[in-house]
């Protein structure tokens, strides 16, 4: 899963936790506004699934969300996303989202903001180390003083390490 501590606070671990016994439940994790959302409880995995595949839930899912698929314990049963891979765009605004080739596993972003505050533009470097994108943030820094925010993204959309 990509952060559910993201969802701590949100309601996160009521949607997890309280599943009615015998039940299966399937969730919408949103990774843009970090909530979850609780669709339905199934008698079967297969069920939710039915569902999601009956509703065309997975294809008109944006690739920041992912469901999952919990058992009365809480645990993951099953995860799908709408892609059905890996690679996922991570949003960065309501039009803008920045893919990580296959072949790498990090991004270093820079983040540039106008005056009140809305999203300008940016700068990505893939890398496929962590050192190796923590030295390009740090080349980020001295390159873009002016810079609103220096992230590091692993390739699920997870922050890393942020400096605003």
């Amino acid at each position: 899963m990509k952060n559910e501590n993201a969802f701590l606070g949100n309601g996160w671990e009521d949607v997890r936790l309280k599943i009615p016994k015998g039940k299966y439940r399937l969730v919408m994790l949103d990774f843009w506004d970090h909530t979850a959302t609780v669709i339905d409880d199934f008698d079967t995995p297969e069920e939710a699934r039915e569902f999601m595949d009956e509703m065309g839930i997975i294809e008109d899912a944006e690739s920041y969300t992912e469901f999952v698929i919990y058992n009365d314990q809480g645990e993951v049963v099953e995860q799908i996303t709408s892609e059905g891979s890996d690679k996922k765009g991570i949003p960065v605004c309501d039009d803008v989202e920045i893919v990580i080739k296959e072949d790498m596993n990090y991004a270093a972003v820079t983040i540039f903001v106008d005056e009140q505050g809305e999203f300008e533009d940016l700068v990505f470097e893939e890398t496929k180390t962590l050192e190796d994108a923590k030295n390009m943030a740090k080349n980020f820094k001295d390159r873009y003083p002016d810079a609103d925010r220096i992230i590091i993204l692993n390739r699920n959309g997870e922050i890393l390490w942020e400096q605003k």
